[in-house]
C-alpha cells in the first residue's frame, strides 16, 4: 500500500497536460523545420491524378510554421502538425490525453469533443473546415494519435453526425515516413470512412450506381487494348467504388507522395 502511495504522484503526472504537449509539439516542429525554407510536395490522389503544393516557412507568434503559398491550397496530410495554429487549438482543447501503444509504438491519444473548439477551428478555416460547412453535419468527436518519441501524427479520427442522427467515422492514417533535410514526411496517407452509407440518400446512391453502370458499358464498347490499359490503371479504384456502392466495407482513398523538393 505504501509503495503504491509513493508511486501515485508519478503515475498522475505521467501524462502531459494539453499545454505541455502543445509545447513539446512546437519544439519538435521547430527542430524538424530548422533546415527548411521552402518545400514542394507532389501528391498522387486516387482517381484524381497528381498535384504539387508549395509551402514556405514563416514565423508566427514566435514559432516556425509551414504556410501554403497558394491561399486556396488545403493543408496536406504529409505536413500535418508542423506548427499550424489549428493544431495547437486542437490540443489545448483536449478532453483527455492518454498513452496507448499502436503497432508497437508508444503514442499519445488526444480526444476532443468540445463544440466550441470545432467552431473555432472552422472559423480559422482549419481542421474542421471540410466538415462543419455542411448544413446537415457536424463533428461530434475528434481523436489524434501522436508518437511519444518523435511527436509525429500517425492517425486522426473524426466522428460526424447529421441532423437526422446518422453518423460516420473518418479515419486518416499517416504512414511510411521519410526524412528530407531533417523533416519527416508521411509518404502515404490512407483515408477510410465507416458508415458513410447512412449519410447518403437513396437517390444519391442510385445516381452513383447508374454512373458506374454507364462507365462499365463504355468500357465494354472500347477496343480491347484501350480497355485493358484503363483497367490496369484504374481497376482497383473501380472495384473499390463498386464495393462502396454495394455497401461492402468502408469507403476512402489513398494519397501518395511522389516527389519532394526541399528549398527549390
Amino acid at each position: 500500500m505504501y509503495c503504491g502511495l509513493v508511486l501515485l504522484p508519478f503515475y498522475a503526472s505521467a501524462q502531459p497536460s494539453p499545454s505541455q504537449l502543445a509545447e513539446r509539439l512546437q519544439q519538435a516542429s521547430a527542430g524538424y523545420l530548422a533546415n527548411i525554407d521552402r518545400i514542394a510536395i507532389t501528391t498522387e490522389y486516387e482517381m484524381l491524378g497528381e498535384s504539387t503544393a508549395y509551402y514556405r516557412k514563416e514565423v508566427v507568434d514566435g514559432a516556425p510554421v509551414l504556410l501554403p503559398e497558394d491561399e486556396d491550397e488545403d493543408e496536406m496530410a504529409a505536413i500535418f502538425g508542423y506548427g499550424t495554429s489549428e493544431i495547437y487549438t486542437f490540443i489545448n482543447g483536449a478532453r483527455s490525453i492518454t498513452s496507448e501503444r499502436v503497432d508497437g509504438r508508444a503514442m499519445y491519444k488526444i480526444v476532443v469533443d468540445d463544440p466550441a473548439v470545432f467552431e473555432q477551428l472552422d472559423m480559422d478555416a482549419g481542421l474542421g473546415d471540410e466538415f462543419d460547412d455542411q448544413d446537415d453535419g457536424e463533428i461530434k468527436e475528434a481523436t489524434a494519435w501522436i508518437g511519444q518519441d518523435d511527436m509525429l501524427f500517425y492517425r486522426m479520427s473524426f466522428v460526424m453526425e447529421n441532423s437526422e442522427g446518422n453518423s460516420f467515422t473518418m479515419n486518416m492514417y499517416m504512414e511510411d515516413y521519410e526524412t528530407f533535410n531533417g523533416m519527416p514526411i508521411a509518404m502515404k496517407t490512407r483515408i477510410e470512412i465507416d458508415g458513410w452509407q447512412d449519410m447518403i440518400s437513396d437517390a444519391e446512391m442510385a445516381e452513383g450506381m447508374a454512373a458506374m453502370e454507364e462507365l462499365m458499358r463504355e468500357l465494354e464498347n472500347m477496343p480491347e487494348a484501350q480497355r485493358d490499359m484503363i483497367m490496369q490503371q484504374m481497376g482497383p479504384q473501380i472495384e473499390q467504388f463498386q464495393q462502396m456502392m454495394a455497401g461492402e466495407g468502408p469507403g476512402g482513398m489513398t494519397m501518395r507522395i511522389t516527389n519532394v523538393q526541399v528549398n527549390p
